[in-house]
């Protein structure tokens, strides 16, 4: 067996071979149907996936348009930008302790750096003022807060996400980055 590897599954390839084994098995009617079906199905789960981000909560926060360059150390905070760099490239910084109704600003993510054991260098730009909307800490993270927003910036770098290819940060290398760059340290 040969092995795939998929790096978005929304619009992954179709192996033409196998889809033509399924449709001789189920027929070509019920394979439609099911296509469209789970197409529904997952523009739905893609459109609720752009709309909850992690937050990263610490003082002075940062500004809109702003550069924010930092060191992310701490569990949560690694899970945060592993999701964010193999997701949407988002997150909410808050000043305070994240609420609904707080005011935070989205950071788009231009680059990172992941070292060996988990800690990430990222670096990145402001790009929306949002005001926290539901706001839960989800199970299993260690305290890592996400919140629910409909900020614009969400549709537009979703759709610059699926035209774009992502390059992953390897261990110990220097930064990947959606643009050259590079970028440095802060706290996290």
């Amino acid at each position: 067996r040969e092995v795939v590897s998929i790096r978005d599954p929304a619009n992954h390839a179709v192996a033409v071979s196998l889809e033509d084994a399924v449709k001789e098995a189920i027929g070509t009617s019920t394979y439609a149907a099911r296509v469209v079906a789970r197409r529904e199905e997952l523009d739905k789960f893609l459109e609720e996936a752009v709309r909850v981000l992690p937050v990263f909560a610490m003082h002075p926060g940062t500004r809109l348009g702003a550069p924010v360059m930092l060191h992310f150390f701490e569990p949560r905070y690694k899970i945060l930008i592993r999701r964010a760099w193999e997701g949407n490239r988002l997150f909410v910084f808050t000043a305070s302790m994240p609420r609904p109704g707080v005011e935070g600003i989205i950071v788009r993510v231009d680059g990172a750096r992941f070292l060996p054991d988990g800690r990430a260098n990222i670096y990145g730009e402001g790009v929306e003022v949002v005001q926290l909307g539901e706001t839960w800490v989800e199970e299993g993270t260690g305290g890592l807060f996400c919140t629910r927003t409909s900020a614009s910036v969400i549709a537009n770098t979703s759709a610059e996400l699926h035209a774009r290819p992502l390059r992953m940060a390897s261990r110990g290398s220097s930064f990947t980055s959606a643009r050259d760059g590079a970028g440095g340290g802060g706290s996290g």
